[in-house]
């Protein structure tokens, strides 16, 4: 009796207007949301790719030079970038990729906190046409329209899925043929959740389809892997949004009753709750020291700025490069202190707001993806890692008392290894660190909606004006 329920929901489903129409409105969304994600991706490669070449070209010349070309100076053969590769999981959740930063340009004791996009390098985009196209694309984001769009064809599959039943009198009818409760609403509900899978199967296969025939796109096998990650993700998702429909529809009685009750949750749930209490997170945990760090860094350049006007007025070089020594050790000291600060303040806004199933999911896609936040914290801490290295190579270097032209070429040449092997890695979380901070996330989602399903079980097997 279950496979005979299941095929005849499953039937109903596929072969409604409401799924087809709403099948073709996601899968046309997926193909524009692909194609615009992918020429920024192109694009991104491309700009990395300069960066690239620019240094690959810079240590081939340096390997080539002589005692002339060299000139007295140290480091004009260095190009001191650390650039973020650009990954084609982009594509998929995007939205902090393109806005946060990819190029650390590496100073001499200083502290690296922000990192710049491709574009600032050669100024090719202006910046408000840039932040412009990253809203545009941060609009259209795969991820985007998986949590916006698919949660409400979940609940467009679920909301009269046992209302209807009993509107057209068919519910006693069933009942009565010793089918129990709890077989109905098991086979209804795996028949809805089918074609919600199906729907999401589509789109993904589409997609996939798309980036590798038109765009010439192909995924590594790791890249894959979190493709398939990401998938399940969204289906646990969208589970929690279907078997709530499922359950208004067992307690409204009437289709328009649980339409409307789910449309309401919906957008409470997508769109009023992450804003609100992004607000009111934003509002409880203000970081005041963070401002007094800001006043402190304020201070120190216009007292420095004060004393540096008349030690060069006085001509007293040796006094003058000490302040600015000190200047760069305490304005370093308050950077940092920002930064750790700012994670502090972070985490626990971040924290806060996880109540919301929409930012959880956004969130633990950007994780499975490798393009959250943790991982451009991860390409930051290479720069600083970088920044540091880069300090002890220059300490040995400055050691020497005698820097022959071989000396200064090989210095030359090793610095320029080490700066290209660092923008050639991944400078990302790698997969395993990525799954270890999301299973909770998962977790949570299997946890909740199996908890809706037995709520609505207890619910259909308790209730009377149904039967």
């Amino acid at each position: 009796m279950f496979k005979i329920i299941y095929q005849k929901e499953l039937l109903n489903q596929i072969g409604s207007q409401k799924f087809a129409v709403s099948l073709l409105l996601v899968l046309a969304l997926t193909l524009l949301s692909v194609s615009l994600a992918g020429e920024q991706y192109k694009h991104r490669l491309h700009e990395y790719s300069k960066v690239i070449a620019k240094q690959q070209s810079i240590q081939s010349a340096t390997r080539s030079m002589t005692l002339e070309t060299l000139g007295d100076g140290n480091f004009e053969t260095v190009d001191m970038l650390i650039v973020r590769k650009p990954t084609a999981l982009s594509i998929f959740a995007g939205e902090k990729e393109y806005t946060l930063g990819d190029v650390v340009e590496i100073e001499l004791r200083e502290y690296s906190v922000y990192a710049q996009p491709y574009s600032a390098l050669n100024d090719i985009i202006p910046i408000r046409l840039r932040d412009f196209m990253s809203k545009i694309s941060g609009l259209f984001d795969f991820s985007n329209i998986i949590k916006i769009l698919f949660s409400l064809i979940a609940i467009l599959v679920g909301f009269d899925i046992i209302s209807r039943e009993k509107m057209e009198g068919t519910l006693r009818q069933i009942h009565a043929n010793s089918i129990s409760r709890a077989t109905f609403l098991y086979a209804k509900w795996t028949a809805g959740f089918t074609v919600t899978v199906l729907a999401v199967l589509f789109s993904f296969l589409l997609a996939l389809l798309y980036l590798l025939l038109r765009k010439n796109i192909v995924f590594s096998f790791e890249e894959m892997l979190r493709i398939a990650l990401f998938g399940c993700g969204s289906i646990l998702y969208l589970s929690f949004f279907y078997t709530l429909a499922v359950l208004a529809s067992t307690i409204a009685g009437e289709s328009k009753h649980a339409i409307m009750i789910m449309l309401i949750t919906w957008v409470s749930v997508v769109f009023v709750i992450p804003n609100t209490v992004h607000i009111a997170a934003e509002r409880l945990f203000v970081d005041t020291p963070m401002d007094e760090l800001t006043t402190q860094k304020m201070a120190v350049y216009k007292k420095d700025a004060e004393t540096t006007t008349r030690l060069r007025n006085e001509n007293k070089i040796r006094e003058l490069k000490e302040i600015r020594a000190r200047q760069r050790k305490d304005i370093n000291e308050i950077k940092k202190k920002q930064y750790e600060q700012h994670l502090a303040q972070r985490a626990k806004i971040q924290s806060f707001i996880m109540i919301s199933p929409a930012v959880c999911y956004q969130e633990l896609s950007e994780r499975i993806l490798g393009t959250s936040a943790d991982d451009y914290m991860a390409f930051m801490d290479r720069a600083r890692t970088l920044n540091g290295i880069y300090e002890d190579m220059f300490a040995e270097y400055v050691s020497r008392k005698q820097r022959t032209f071989e000396f200064r070429k090989s210095f030359n040449v090793e610095l320029n290894d080490t700066f290209i092997r660092a923008s050639s890695d991944n400078n990302r979380l790698s997969l395993r660190d990525s799954l270890s901070s999301t299973l909770l996330l998962l977790t949570m989602f299997m946890v909740v909606t199996m908890l809706v399903f037995m709520l609505n079980l207890y619910t259909y097997n308790t209730a009377k004006t149904l039967v």
